[in-house]
């Protein structure tokens, strides 16, 4: 049965609760491997409380799951998915997730270069203007 969400914090309870229950884990045994109580986990899973981004890093490695998974709908859809579907489906989110990440590095390195174009032109400029000035 799939489960429909309709906002990220909805999603990330129902994808922290998804992983936790196909690792065969407690709640309990959940917020030990990462530091957090079982009532924190409960709180997290029931959208009573969301997650901030540390503790969403701390339960996706002790899932031993890539973070942008706890935050995907796709995954949140895969209630009852085997596991062949579900490596098709993680490999395409990391994909995804992989592709944003370069190109957020490409548009740091572009703005950085535009950023010194515009140094040097104002640079130039107010020489011009000394120059002019004299």
């Amino acid at each position: 049965m799939n489960k429909s969400v309709s906002n990220p914090g909805e999603t990330v309870a129902y994808n922290i609760a998804y992983f936790r229950k196909r690792q065969n884990l407690t709640q309990a045994e959940l917020g030990e491997m990462c530091y957090l109580s079982k009532s924190e986990i409960s709180r997290y899973e029931t959208s009573a409380v969301i997650p901030d981004a540390v503790q969403v890093k701390l339960i996706a490695d002790a899932l031993d799951i890539n973070i942008s998974m706890l935050y995907s709908e796709d995954i949140s859809a895969l209630a009852g998915a085997s596991d062949p579907e579900y490596a098709v489906i993680q490999r395409s989110v990391s994909e995804k997730v992989d592709f944003i990440a370069n190109r957020i590095i490409h548009l740091e390195s572009d703005y950085a270069r535009l950023d010194e174009m515009i140094c040097q032109s104002f640079e130039r400029l107010m020489e011009y203007f000394k120059s002019n000035n004299s």
